[in-house]
């Protein structure tokens, strides 16, 4: 059976942390890719073998991207198999897409994410063919995803000038997309930097805080910036992501106060960053969301919060360590006007 003999290889592939080991089993795996899978297998096998042998690819970078060898034997050998690899998903990306590329699209978000988000690792010059590939299939798709990644790939600067498109202006709306269609896991460091660089344009450029952008997927966005905190997983990018919120949302709660000044502020921010980066063990995000905090604690239910944890021992710790003292400074009985300024 095929799905064995791919279950086995990669089970063998990723018990082993001989490095000869792994080499061997990858010429393995590309013989039978190249040799045996590609060239015969109908329709209904192909689709499942272009995905599992994909992500047995994308699952191996993800494992090993952190591994150092100091030996020159070692360094030879994983350059050996990071070639096979980058190899083997080019090989992957021209049949899949060749093949029925509606279906092998829907694996091009999680395969432009890993090379690009393990760039270092791999090499621009090994994964440079790929994404040029992929951007070739994608470029003309007017689909916001795959409008992103053509952005994406572009911006961060693997393509040549020879196949390079002129793309339409990138909006909030197409990083939301992005991130909401790839909901299930947790957003990458690139991305987290692009879309903080995004926000941080938009706040010093534009005066509406509001876009039209479906709830649900503000929420599915949102969460995953909190999940990134609570992992400890990109939480600095994560928490700088999440303090430009008030910038395009527009909290329509019945909460709000009529002719309310800080109604462009979405009461679920308050909650969230109170909990998440005034209580936080290590004050490790909290330094870099300062214009979110002196938004939050000029706000009177930012104050009322404050004041409910205000016996917190974290809380007394942190006023006390702070080095600009910013809420000693912004802490006030009566809301002040609210400003707009730089973090």
């Amino acid at each position: 059976d095929i799905g064995e003999i791919l279950l086995q290889l990669s089970s063998n592939l990723f018990s082993t942390n001989s490095l000869h080991e792994q080499l061997r089993l990858l010429n393995v795996f590309s013989l039978f890719l190249n040799d045996i899978l590609l060239n015969s297998l109908d329709n209904d096998y192909l689709h499942s073998i272009l995905r599992d042998s994909t992500y047995i690819l994308l699952r191996y970078i993800e494992k090993n991207c952190q591994k150092t060898y100091l030996k020159i034997y070692q360094q030879e050998l994983n350059d050996k198999i990071l070639n096979i690899i980058c190899k083997l998903l080019h090989q992957l990306c021209i049949k899949g897409l060749d093949f029925d590329s509606l279906i092998y699209l829907h694996h091009i978000p999680d395969i432009v994410s890993t090379l690009i988000n393990y760039d270092q690792y791999l090499t621009k010059e090994r994964i440079q063919k790929i994404l040029i590939h992929i951007y070739q299939v994608i470029k003309h798709n007017n689909d916001s995803i795959y409008i992103f990644m053509s952005y994406a790939i572009d911006k961060l600067g693997y393509l040549t000038n020879e196949i390079k498109k002129k793309h339409q202006k990138i909006t909030t709306s197409h990083y939301f997309s992005y991130l909401s269609y790839r909901h299930s896991s947790l957003p990458v460091k690139w991305i987290l930097e692009m879309f903080h660089n995004h926000l941080e344009n938009e706040r010093l450029t534009s005066s509406q805080y509001s876009l039209d952008i479906n709830p649900s997927i503000i929420f599915l966005v949102k969460q995953q910036l909190i999940d990134c905190i609570t992992l400890k997983h990109n939480h600095i990018l994560a928490g700088k992501c999440l303090s430009k919120y008030p910038l395009f949302l527009i909290n329509n709660n019945e909460e709000n106060l009529e002719d309310d000044q800080y109604e462009q502020i979405p009461l679920w921010i308050i909650d969230d960053l109170i909990m998440f980066y005034l209580i936080d063990k290590e004050q490790s995000i909290v330094e870099c969301t300062r214009y979110t905090l002196k938004t939050i604690l000029n706000h009177s239910i930012g104050q009322e919060l404050y004041q409910k944890y205000l016996k917190n021992d974290l809380i007394q710790i942190y006023s006390k360590v702070s080095k600009r003292k910013m809420l000693t400074n912004y802490l006030i009985v009566e809301p002040v006007r609210y400003e707009s300024e730089k973090l």
